[in-house]
C-alpha cells in the first residue's frame, strides 16, 4: 500500500516499493494522472494529479463526466488509446493505433511527436491493459479487493511549435462491488 493509503503501489526495477501515481521515468515527457475508470463496477475516487495546470483539471473533468463511457470502455481495449484533441468533435475519443498514426503523423517534417513517443505509449498501453484485465479478474473473484485499472491519453497540442504529450490514467475498483 502506498503512503497515502490509496493502495497504489508497485515494485520498481531494483525491487523497491514505489507509488504508481508518482512513478514516471525521468527522461519521459509523460506524467501519471489517476482518475476513476469504470466498467460496470463503481470506482473509488482516488485522484492524484502530478501535473500542474488547468488543462489537466479539464481533462480529468471531461473523463469523469461527459466522456466517462469512452474512458470506461478503453481501459479494456487493447487496440486503441484515448486522444484529447480540442480541435476535433468529439474532443475525446478512442482511436485505434493505425488510425492514430494516420491522423497525427509521427516523426518526420512537421510532426509533433517522435517514433520513440509512440513506442512508449504502446508499452504503457500494453502494461495498463494487462493490469486492467488482471484487476477485473481479481475483483470478479473477490469483490472486497480494490485493484487498479488504467489506460493512456494522448494530449494533442493545438500549437504547431509544441509537441503532443501523453498521460497515464489509473483508478481503483471500489471494494464490495
Amino acid at each position: 500500500m502506498s503512503a497515502d493509503g490509496s493502495g497504489l503501489s508497485s515494485t520498481g526495477p531494483a525491487g523497491e516499493a514505489q507509488d504508481l501515481a508518482v512513478h514516471s521515468p525521468p527522461q519521459s515527457p509523460h506524467h501519471a494522472l489517476i482518475i476513476p475508470i469504470q466498467e460496470e463496477k463503481p470506482m473509488v475516487w482516488k485522484a492524484f494529479n502530478r501535473m500542474a495546470g488547468e488543462s489537466e483539471m479539464v481533462l480529468q473533468f471531461l473523463l469523469d463526466g461527459p466522456f466517462k463511457r469512452v474512458r470506461d470502455d478503453n481501459h479494456v481495449d487493447p487496440h486503441s488509446i484515448l486522444v484529447w484533441d480540442r480541435g476535433r468533435d468529439p474532443v475525446i475519443e478512442a482511436v485505434e493505433f493505425l488510425e492514430l498514426l494516420g491522423r497525427y503523423p509521427c516523426g518526420g517534417s512537421g510532426s509533433q511527436w517522435a517514433p520513440s513517443d509512440f513506442t512508449e505509449i504502446l508499452q504503457a498501453k500494453r502494461d495498463l491493459y494487462r493490469m486492467s484485465m488482471a484487476s477485473h479478474a481479481i475483483s470478479d473473484d473477490d469483490p472486497e479487493i480494490t485493484p487498479a485499472c488504467g489506460t493512456v491519453v494522448l494530449i494533442i497540442s493545438q500549437r504547431p511549435d509544441r509537441g503532443h504529450r501523453w498521460v497515464q490514467v489509473k483508478a481503483l475498483i471500489e471494494a464490495g462491488q
